[in-house]
């Protein structure tokens, strides 16, 4: 088991020892190419190609994953419109507007919102 005087007799040796920052600048920067270098083939061997079309900047030949996603759930997203009246006292009232959105939820046409 390591005591206290050993470690902190490993702490004044690493903070004393000076470095060569040139040295580090360089290990850093090839430690980075290579992390990215391998994480892109890491990602391309999980990933097939036809799910990478997000990736594409431009007019895809197929549809994007978020076009399939708007075309298949437009239809049950709602806007909410409602007219409040808040008292301000015995006399006076507001009346206030507020709006909102929801999805239909089941084919009775419960609507859910947020509560806000």
């Amino acid at each position: 088991m390591i005591n206290d005087d050993q470690r902190q007799s490993f702490w004044q040796r690493v903070l004393t020892h000076k470095f060569d920052f040139k040295l580090v600048i360089i290990l850093v920067l090839i430690a980075s190419l290579m992390s990215g270098f391998i994480g892109s083939i890491v990602y391309t061997g999980f990933f097939p190609k036809e799910n990478q079309n997000f990736l594409k900047a431009g007019v895809t030949s197929a549809p994007s994953l978020v076009t399939q996603i708007a075309k298949k759930t437009g239809p049950c997203i709602v806007g909410i419109r409602m007219t409040v009246v808040a008292p301000l006292n015995q006399f006076l009232s507001r009346q206030t507007q507020i709006e909102g959105s929801g999805i239909i939820i089941d084919e009775l046409g419960h609507i859910m919102t947020n509560y806000h």
